[in-house]
């Protein structure tokens, strides 16, 4: 069984706030196109596509294990 993955970042909620913001600004309301809700925002860092089972408990014990401060 294969996962789609990819390796992101969370963003603090001001900022997703402020993002939603300027989306409107730029883009509209309108109801021509379903946004993503704002617990879905983030930063892709790197997609890596359809990953089997296998390496998938890889990349997690791998990236677990990081030092990223918050």
């Amino acid at each position: 069984m294969t996962s789609r993955l990819f390796i992101g970042l969370d963003l603090p909620i001001d900022v997703k706030m402020d993002l939603m913001v300027l989306r409107d600004k730029i883009y509209g309301e309108g109801d021509t196109v379903k946004w993503e809700s704002e617990d879905k925002l983030h930063i892709t860092v790197k997609f890596l596509g359809d990953v089997g089972e296998n390496l998938t408990n890889l990349l997690y014990q791998r990236i677990e294990h990081l030092n990223i401060p918050k």
